[in-house]
């Protein structure tokens, strides 16, 4: 996989967290693109690290849905402030070269 692929996979990853934490209720396709985006990460054989940090994203990602749904307020902050913090492990994960 060449390497601007790469840098898409795990860009995407990271846009992914920031619409989680800056918008009210996460756009249609969000999930579908985090998806994406771990299926290239796989793909491209990205360290298991790399992966997991992403898939751990991905569940949050889905907690905040559920916290929305339910109107809990509280635990949407909570996941929200999670999210922050996954993202900001995810911006000095090194992007593979391999």
């Amino acid at each position: 996989m060449p390497i601007a692929q790469h840098s898409n996979a795990y860009m995407s990853v990271y846009q992914v967290v920031e619409e989680l934490c800056s918008g009210d209720c996460p756009p249609a396709g969000l999930t579908g693109a985090m998806f994406s985006a771990i299926d290239d990460l796989r793909r491209m054989q990205a360290p298991r690290a790399d992966v997991t940090l992403a898939e751990r994203i991905s569940v949050a990602m889905h907690k905040l849905e559920w916290a929305i749904r339910s109107g809990d307020a509280a635990v949407q902050e909570e996941i929200r402030a999670e999210l922050q913090a996954l993202g900001s492990d995810w911006l000095d994960t090194p992007i593979c070269r391999h």
